[in-house]
């Protein structure tokens, strides 16, 4: 083999690699970037005010799960947080219990105590829920009130959640 074949089939392979790399790199970087910034998610600690009150699902959520989900809505999920701390979230559809984000057609309430948090490694706020020796957050949405709050189902890779608004 002469040497400016070998030369084009190295540049060839070269350019095959680096395409290859980058369709990989394009991929990984879109899915993080969902999650990381894609939302939105809230970079200055909002205040207590803000955030305490009733918080119910959002059209398009309301939609899903009707659509993906098959939930009943006249049952509204509905997340309380109080100004004293204490938080009581209500008919939470189960699909937000399980890794895989299935629906199985139930539903769930708990009560606890609520925080905001700085997730320290991406640097958003977050809400903390700790409940019968569980600890939990859910993502806050948005640089201003009013703020949303965003529950993921399922996987977080899956890009899929619930988002809820302030009443």
């Amino acid at each position: 083999m002469d040497r400016s074949l070998r030369i084009r089939l190295m540049s060839s392979l070269f350019v095959q690699m680096l395409r290859a790399v980058s369709i990989i790199g394009v991929v990984f970087l879109t899915g993080c970037g969902w999650i990381l910034g894609y939302h939105n998610y809230t970079k200055v600690r909002p205040t207590r005010l803000d955030i305490v009150g009733s918080w119910i699902p959002n059209k398009s959520t309301l939609e899903d799960m009707v659509e993906r989900g098959h939930y009943d809505i006249s049952v509204l999920p509905k997340i309380t947080l109080k100004d004293d701390g204490a938080f009581v979230i209500e008919n939470m559809p189960d699909w937000c219990k399980n890794r895989n984000g299935e629906s199985h057609g139930g539903r769930y309430s708990y009560s606890g105590v609520w925080r905001i948090e700085n997730e320290q490694d991406s640097g958003r706020y977050i809400l903390h829920l700790e409940f019968s020796n569980t600890l939990t957050t859910m993502s806050l949405v948005g640089q201003k009130p009013p703020y949303e709050i965003f529950v993921f189902v399922g996987d977080a890779d899956a890009a899929r959640g619930m988002t809820f608004l302030k009443q």
